[in-house]
């Protein structure tokens, strides 16, 4: 198959721990009659944090700076 042939889908799924999203995306090709595979997933968060509340790495690199002196 070419590239050009390819379908992307991109979702966003909320679950609970202990959800395999890898499975999810390969059922989710199952039931289309076809196979999926996952190239990217990114947790936006995780319980009351928020990937978009995160230090930048300079913050983190700063904060940890100053405790030790």
């Amino acid at each position: 198959m070419s590239g050009s042939c390819r379908q992307n889908l991109i979702f966003r799924v909320t679950c609970s721990k202990g959800t395999y999203i890898r499975s999810l995306c390969a059922d989710l090709g199952k039931a289309l009659g076809s196979c999926a595979h996952l190239t990217a997933l990114r947790r936006d968060s995780i319980g009351e944090y928020a990937a978009d509340d995160a230090w930048e790495f300079k913050e983190l690199e700063d904060a940890i700076a100053k405790s030790y002196f």
